[in-house]
């Protein structure tokens, strides 16, 4: 499981969400807000080698990891790049949030080879590939992903257009399919009573996730 302060490790930066001298404490998870845009990747074969995956970070998120590189003056395109590469180092022992699975099995995922970092109308982005190990083909396998941290600290979710974009060499017969998540009253009730500081049971993300199916006929 991502425990807040593997989170925390992986971000870069302390998430003080209290304002100095607030008494407001932060409760319930999440604390930080993703925007997704995703989409499967396929070869000019038509088989599936990975998952275009592209976040927009919150603007509180946004406004503390600048703070915490410098400033907005400090913060340029090799800075950003840094900030990325961090990132992207730390959440590969975590699959990069990503849980791709045929028939039910989680696929393995390999090193994003290219990313790009950003910064734009005050929010970070950040956007990257991860590929699979073994590319699969479509139609053999029921095939599916989540993009999720497990822990639930962080709610990553698509944004009004990041689902449904043209997919390239996607074969003819398939389509993708969005499922939104479906959790239980209990669920939303033990989220709502944790604090930052706690930590959520194993996959418990999971329950709040979006999954992306491939329906081919």
């Amino acid at each position: 499981m991502v425990r807040e302060i593997t989170v925390i490790g992986i971000f870069t930066l302390v998430l003080g969400f209290c304002l100095a001298g607030s008494a407001q404490r932060a409760i319930a998870h999440p604390h930080v807000w993703i925007d997704l845009k995703s989409q499967f990747e396929f070869d000019t074969r038509g088989r599936i080698t990975g998952l275009k995956i592209d976040w927009t970070f919150d603007e509180l998120y946004s406004a503390f990891v600048i703070a915490d590189a410098g400033g907005l003056d400090a913060t340029d395109q090799k800075a950003l790049t840094a900030i990325g590469r961090r990132n992207l180092e730390n959440l590969r022992e975590y699959d990069y949030f990503t849980e791709f699975l045929a028939n039910g099995q989680p696929q393995r995922l390999g090193t994003p080879e290219t990313f790009d970092m950003g910064l734009q109308d005050g929010k970070l982005w950040l956007r990257f590939s991860v590929p699979l190990e073994t590319p699969l083909v479509p139609g053999e396998q029921r095939i599916s992903y989540a993009v999720f941290d497990p822990s639930y600290f962080i709610s990553i979710l698509h944004s009004d257009n990041g689902y449904g974009a043209p997919t390239p060499n996607i074969p003819e017969s398939c389509e993708t399919v969005l499922e939104p998540p479906n959790p239980t009253t209990d669920a939303i009730s033990f989220a709502d009573s944790l604090d930052r500081q706690d930590n959520a049971p194993d996959s418990f993300g999971a329950l709040f996730a979006e999954r992306v199916r491939l329906e081919c006929s």
